[in-house]
């Protein structure tokens, strides 16, 4: 899950000198993007406007991961996203008409983060078994695993982008899904496909001119891929 909120801009410590957020977000592939990365967000059809009635809440059922069942011999659960949805309707947190659906990423949009030769690595299943740590996806054709397993990891990269955009209009918003802090831009792991939150910077930075970001994981596990 991804939480995003836009704060005040800070003013600079004294004495400081560039912003240490910003090179550090430089420095792991996070901060501005070059011309032909700024090309493909301009062609993107990851932000788009959302109606005043909706709230900044993103989800759809293609968040889901099933495998036939199989998916439950990994014991990470490939279908919470659908239960934290169910939560919040049923608390009257949010109603189903206000939830928004996001788009999936395209190969354009992920090559603002990721080089070709990876993401031409996860038409391969054994390399997506060895990100995901479900050992029997190297088994499977590849088409059924982009479908079942890649697909929802897609969408869950661009509800992730769209709350940025939200999150600066409406100052918080929340995607039930994403969150993959464990992919960087040539690598993946730890059940992370794509570098969503390195996606979201970049996008945030060139679409909406955000000059500084902060990532605060509440994760158990260190969140390596922004920071590679």
């Amino acid at each position: 899950m991804v939480v995003t909120r836009a704060i005040s801009k800070p003013e600079p410590a004294e004495g400081a000198g560039p912003s240490e957020m910003l090179n550090r977000a430089e420095a792991s592939g996070t901060g501005p993007v070059d011309k032909e990365a700024a090309d493909r967000i301009a062609r993107s059809s990851l932000y788009f406007d959302v109606p005043a009635n909706k709230q900044p809440i993103l989800y759809t059922s293609n968040y889901d991961i099933t495998f036939f069942g199989l998916e439950k011999m990994h014991p990470f659960d490939s279908t919470k996203w659908r239960r934290c949805h169910a939560f919040l309707l049923e608390g009257g947190q949010v109603r189903r008409d206000e939830v928004v659906e996001p788009q999936e990423a395209t190969q354009e949009d992920l090559l603002v983060a990721h080089t070709p030769e990876y993401l031409a690595s996860l038409r391969t299943s054994v390399t997506v078994a060895q990100i995901t740590e479900l050992a029997f996806v190297a088994l499977l054709p590849n088409w059924l695993v982009q479908r079942r397993l890649m697909r929802p990891f897609r969408y869950q990269t661009g509800g992730t982008v769209l709350a940025g955009k939200l999150a600066k209009e409406r100052g918080w918003a929340i995607n039930i899904g994403g969150g993959f802090h464990h992919c960087c831009g040539y690598q993946g792991g730890g059940f992370c496909a794509y570098a969503d939150i390195t996606l979201a910077v970049k996008f945030a930075m060139e679409k909406q001119k955000v000059e500084r970001v902060m990532i605060v994981d509440l994760d158990a596990h260190q969140g390596n891929g922004h920071e590679s």
